[in-house]
């Protein structure tokens, strides 16, 4: 099982110059991209220089425009380490998350994507190896202050295959490199954090595809760096008022409502004035399933932001959604 895709790093991100023609990929990445890049090399790696980092989401998009045909897309967060053949167990993964997605209703769905929160490690001179426990994508949380969902995990004892789970985490993603093409990541989010695994995880599910949790720990991240320089501590001033624009684009896209009513946060004519709906059809929702499906699916009341946070992640305890109904809500 040796025909894991190259691993396409990059050390941060970069907002160039935009072509008018194609708003949506810089011109400055795509005309060095095959000149630089021979189709034999395994290792790609694309520097730039941090004080012109715009984010995790634009950093996602330039690396996944080193993609050149692989069969398989992987995105994990620096600072990571792996267990001993890794890339044998994710793609017995993919096989097994197929078969089990085949054998359910899918509802227009096309696939699954493997995604959690890796545990963390603190010392790089002891072995790192898959634990007894995962983190399961089976919770989210509204941030009241900021009207936006926050994806969140919870312990689980680690499955016998991979199972079915409502949101996904950008800390780790793997998948068939289709999805990357059918639902790339948005280069229009500017320093957005709280907001970005939602709204991805949205658009997949709208695209067709579902999250599932891996059978086992391949990824592992180190978290407590807590000495080390982070965006918000440059002396820089503009990032919290891009942050606030680039945000609206979330809320557009999710289109979420103010609390306790349905009148939306930003509206369809706010979104053009702001210039926020730039590339909605190539980054916006999928066309396969609805955006209502799917707040029914999460068990989020858009109205009054009560969501239930414990019936996935029971669930999982027990092989997952599949043993609740696929559909709980919509049986």
């Amino acid at each position: 099982l040796r025909f894991m895709p190259p691993v396409s790093p990059i050390t941060t991100t970069n907002r160039p110059d935009v072509d008018p023609e194609f708003p949506s990929h810089p011109t400055r990445f795509i005309s060095c991209f095959k000149k630089n890049f021979c189709p034999s090399d395994n290792i790609r790696i694309r520097y730039v220089d941090w004080t012109e980092a715009r984010g995790p989401t634009y950093g996602r998009f330039v690396a996944g425009l080193m993609y050149q045909g692989e069969s398989f897309y992987m995105m994990i967060d620096s600072h990571s380490r792996f267990d001993s053949h890794f890339d044998d167990y994710m793609i017995l993964d993919v096989l097994r998350m197929k078969r089990t997605y085949d054998g359910e209703s899918n509802a227009g769905g096309k696939g699954g994507i493997l995604s959690y929160y890796p545990a963390g490690f603190n010392r790089f001179d002891v072995p790192v190896n898959s634990r007894a426990d995962i983190m399961a994508m089976c919770k989210t949380v509204m941030v009241k202050e900021l009207s936006v969902l926050r994806n969140q995990a919870r312990w689980v004892k680690q499955p016998k295959r991979p199972l079915l789970q409502p949101y996904t985490a950008a800390g780790f993603l793997f998948g068939d490199a289709t999805a990357q093409f059918e639902v790339p990541f948005d280069p229009y989010l500017d320093f957005v954090f709280d907001g970005e695994e939602i709204l991805y995880t949205v658009r997949l599910y709208t695209s067709g595809y579902d999250a599932y949790l891996p059978g086992r720990s391949y990824v592992f991240h180190h978290y407590d760096r807590h000495k080390a320089p982070r965006f918000w501590s440059v002396p820089r001033t503009q990032w919290p008022r891009i942050q606030g624009i680039t945000r609206k684009r979330v809320h557009y896209f999710l289109e979420t409502y103010e609390n306790q009513t349905t009148k939306l946060v930003v509206d369809r004519n706010e979104a053009h004035k702001l210039g926020i709906d730039i590339a909605e059809e190539k980054y916006g929702l999928g066309k396969l399933r609805n955006l209502d499906t799917f707040y029914k699916l999460a068990l989020v009341n858009r109205e009054t932001w009560d969501v239930d946070q414990e019936t996935y992640c029971n669930g999982m305890e027990h092989e997952g959604m599949k043993m609740m109904g696929r559909y709980p809500m919509l049986n």
